[in-house]
């Protein structure tokens, strides 16, 4: 494994880096989104989204190899439900109603239902919004992230 990943980082020399000024990067950003993003919501994913090259105002996309091949380590459906069995933690899964799932529904219902099954603690809502939900409306997501957080404490949210 340690060889394929040796080999991924060697793609990475020699690969042309495309530069823009940061506010193209931002339009290229809410262009990409389908404009689910606004500026200032790009610009703050940019922070850690992008680079800042010298001289002047040029600036290029971070990305990692390894991302871009996501079929390299890849388990299969039933591989990773099994995986998932052994689940214990406390989990909050949200959802925003205008993004879909990234798999198809009969899979995403198992994974939902191991865990239900398993977890200490498993919660699922959906919340009105988009997929950059905790960006674009943090007012709608907090209260739900802080209910869920305390909620196998004493402490009372006021």
């Amino acid at each position: 494994m340690c060889k394929e990943f040796l080999a991924l980082d060697r793609q990475k020399v020699g690969i042309r880096t495309m530069t823009f000024p940061m506010e193209k990067l931002k339009d290229l950003y809410v262009q990409v989104t389908g404009g689910k993003l606004n500026q200032q919501e790009a610009a703050i994913l940019l922070k850690r989204g992008a680079r800042k090259l010298k001289p002047g105002d040029n600036w290029a996309f971070t990305r990692d190899v390894v991302v871009r091949n996501p079929g390299l380590f890849r388990l299969s459906h039933s591989a990773s439900l099994s995986i998932l069995e052994n689940n214990k933690c406390e989990l909050l899964l949200m959802k925003a109603t205008d993004s879909s799932f990234v798999e198809a529904e009969d899979i995403c219902e198992a994974t939902m239902k191991v865990f239900e099954k398993n977890c200490n603690l498993y919660e699922y809502i959906e919340v009105p919004g988009n997929h950059f939900l905790p960006l674009t409306n943090p007012t709608a997501v907090a209260p739900l992230i802080n209910r869920f957080l305390l909620s196998n404490t004493n402490v009372e949210i006021s």
